[in-house]
């Protein structure tokens, strides 16, 4: 490309981005009106001008319109009120930072509007306003309109400077294109990934986001791990204003992939386009990796491309990331070629390669523990499949590599993981019934397909959520039956792992359905805890359309009797792909909005999988301490920040205590003037610090002090990450030699 049509890239991308910037200085101003509030259904009425008005007739005193909750960051703020009423009422602003303000609304008959200033001293993303009626006369609420000292989310810089870096980006690409020895099909390959990405995230592209059935747990992670790094925490443990400020366990859901949006969170980004740009992220590493295992499998460049797209588009895949909004699982399907092709290299292929396994399982780890639990299945299945080659030329000792390489790389995240697990928590309880959880085999095979809820079999199938491999699932099937009656190569060993693929395919799709008798099989115990931690057998669907694609990858450009087909093969799989893909995304854009750039809430409350056995929601309503008894014990400050609070107390008695407003997680630590002080766990969960002493104006401090353990296995993983990649390093550069 001439040097002139470089630099009007750049030129056009600096002009864009600065446009975009200039959204800035607009995003700190929030207008709502009295009709988008939430009623307390007391006889309230709303105008068609959007306003609310409730009196005497409703026979009710107290609080009637509550705005939605908001996340705002730390800084200065004034809310525009405007209102009519008859008798002083009152606006109160409410977090959950121990904040709040109340506002008297002066009587005015006609339209009136009142000021209040309030001041955050962090961000927080509970902020709500709530109208309080005093029983007599009658008031209107019109509208709310707030101001910010400072704009309220950095979007409009973060997408300014996105623009600006990939127009720096490309116009590089093109200044170094006649310099760079790249092939034109590499060149073709990548201009078909930029298309099929910006294809799989176009739901994306607003400024809100849409529900899922798990989002909301996922955003309040990522709000955790935002709150955690803050308050200092790393790797963060604890989620800190999770249930009120009681803070949650966040050990126990892999979260390290989860740092990236959390990092946007912190330089202001607001939650909707954090979370949407991670999603994007998901779609181009599932590509690109989904590329790296095939090329590793010695697939061509179109036969690795063309598996990619289609394992990218997996009705499957898009169900998760979208109308399902598992982000764990959706992470966890990055991996899965990877590990393919790990276990590959080690039964079969290049033995060198034992590394990838490791990675691939790092991966997993950092995704979701059930899915890895399903893939040390399936690689057992794999090596006692091919357990003859594996003797036979020694490659156990590859295995043992792989899974040596992957204790260690994951050694600091596991050993707090089993630390926590020994822990006595809710979701021991939690259990599905496997069977209620199978599909009709029609479903499977559903091919328009469209969003909805998660129903159990035995009521049906009408507005479940996709459960198929959809139509391209249907055709990839063929075709790869077709490619394996018909090669003649049968003893290529590629061709030989892919047909185990298959064969592994069609006994998962055949577990997933209402035909396979896992009620009858789930009364033996071994069998029934097992399939009780998988919970869903649907789950299965993402490891089916990983099959498929690596199958497909591996077949479709295979020199045989359909050669001279393949363009008519791969343009009706691209067909299918697209047409399913389409209906699954449009279904989902166009359901209603469930979260705004200032949308809040996120840390309200969390599941109750990881709170201490018994905890109860009633727990959380006491936000101050509690001490055994007032007459002995008396509290002359106190300030909580975070995970840490000092408290400064005097004490006549030596067998006292109080309670803090901390949900008891192992690790909390009580200091009384450098001495340490015993911390136990009250019957209600909280953490309890106890006195042995009578003090007068003593302060103790309360904070989370990280496990030696946990430390020399961080220490450890990071030396062992990097004499592993020293290592890998040292492979490529001897074979680039060769």
């Amino acid at each position: 490309m001439k040097k002139n049509s470089t630099i009007i890239i750049f030129i056009c991308a600096l002009i864009v981005g600065g446009l975009l910037m200039l959204n800035y200085p607009s995003d700190n101003t929030y207008t709502f009106s009295a009709s988008d509030c939430v009623t307390s259904n007391h006889k309230e009425t709303t105008g068609e001008d959007g306003t609310v008005t409730i009196d005497e007739s409703s026979g009710y005193k107290g609080a009637f319109l509550y705005s939605k909750v908001l996340n705002l960051r730390k800084g200065h703020y004034l809310l525009n009120v405007s209102y009519q009423s008859d008798k002083d009422n009152t606006i109160i602003i409410n977090t959950n930072l121990g904040q709040v303000q109340n506002q008297v609304l002066p009587a005015s008959s006609t339209a009136a509007s009142a000021e209040i200033e309030f001041t955050l001293s962090q961000d927080c993303d509970t902020v709500q306003f709530i109208s309080i009626y005093n029983g007599s006369g009658s008031i209107t609420i019109h509208n709310m309109n707030l101001t910010g000292s400072v704009p309220f989310y950095t979007d409009a810089i973060f997408l300014g400077f996105l623009t600006i870096f990939l127009g720096i980006c490309l116009s590089l690409y093109f200044k170094k294109r006649k310099i760079l020895v790249r092939s034109n099909n590499s060149e073709i390959i990548g201009f078909i990934f930029i298309a099929v990405i910006i294809f799989a995230s176009y739901p994306l592209f607003t400024d809100y986001l849409i529900g899922g059935h798990d989002i909301n747990y996922h955003l309040s992670r990522i709000e955790g791990i935002k709150d955690g790094l803050i308050s200092g925490q790393f790797p963060v443990d604890i989620y800190p204003q999770i249930n009120f400020g009681y803070g949650y366990l966040g050990t126990l859901y892999p979260s390290l992939f989860l740092y990236f949006p959390a990092i946007l969170r912190i330089l202001g980004v607001s939650m909707a386009l954090s979370y949407k740009t991670f999603l994007v992220i998901i779609n181009i590493s599932t590509i690109l990796i989904t590329y790296y295992s095939l090329r590793k499998m010695s697939c061509t460049k179109y036969a690795a491309a063309f598996a990619s797209i289609v394992y990218c588009l997996m009705p499957y895949r898009l169900t998760n990331l979208y109308i399902r909004g598992a982000l764990g699982e959706t992470l966890a399907l990055i991996f899965l070629p990877l590990m393919i092709s790990g276990i590959y290299q080690i039964c079969l292929g290049n033995r060198k390669k034992w590394f990838l396994l490791a990675f691939a399982f790092t991966g997993l780890i950092h995704s979701h523990i059930l899915s890895v639990l399903i893939c040390i299945g399936i690689c057992a299945i794999l090596t006692a499949f091919y357990m003859k080659n594996i003797l036979k030329e020694k490659r156990w000792l590859e295995l043992l590599k792989a899974a040596f390489a992957t204790l260690l790389l994951n050694l600091w995240y596991l050993i707090s993981f089993l630390y926590y697990f020994k822990g006595n928590f809710n979701s021991g309880a939690f259990h599905i019934n496997f069977s209620d959880q199978t599909i009709f085999p029609q479903q499977l095979f559903q091919t328009l397909i469209t969003a909805g809820s998660t129903k159990i079999s035995s009521l049906g199938s009408y507005n479940e959520m996709p459960q198929t491999i959809g139509l391209i699932g249907i055709l990839s099937i063929f075709i790869i039956l077709l490619y394996l009656i018909f090669d003649k190569d049968k003893k290529n060993e590629l061709i030989h792992f892919s047909t185990t693929l298959f064969g592994l395919t069609m006994v998962f799709m055949f577990a997933i359905t209402t035909l396979f008798p896992w009620e009858t099989l789930q009364k033996i115990g071994v069998i029934n805890r097992v399939i009780g931690m998988i919970q869903f057998p649907w789950r299965l669907l993402g490891f089916i359309g990983a099959f498929i694609a690596v199958t497909l990858g591996v077949l479709i450009d295979r020199k045989n009797r359909f050669t001279k087909y393949k363009l008519f093969i791969s343009s009706g799989l691209a067909i299918s792909l697209l047409f399913g893909s389409s209906i699954l995304m449009d279904t989902y854009a166009n359901q209603e909005i469930s979260f705004t750039k200032i949308s809040g809430g996120y840390t309200h409350t969390a599941p109750d999988d990881y709170l201490p056995k018994g905890t109860t929601k009633d727990t959380f309503n006491v936000t101050t301490p509690i001490v055994s008894s007032e007459k002995n014990i008396s509290i002359e400050s106190y300030e909580k920040r975070s995970t840490t609070i000092h408290l400064t107390y005097s004490c006549n008695t030596t067998n006292g205590y109080i309670d803090l407003p901390i949900m008891y997680y192992k690790g909390y630590k009580a200091f009384n003037e450098n001495r340490s002080l015993t911390v136990v766990k009250s019957p209600e969960n909280r953490v309890r610090v106890l006195l042995n002493e009578t003090v007068t104006s003593s302060t103790i401090t309360v904070s989370r002090q990280m496990n030696p353990v946990f430390i020399i296995s961080i220490i450890f993983s990071f030396v062992f990450t990097i004499g592993l990649l020293f290592y890998i390093f040292n492979i490529y550069r001897k074979e680039s030699q060769k």
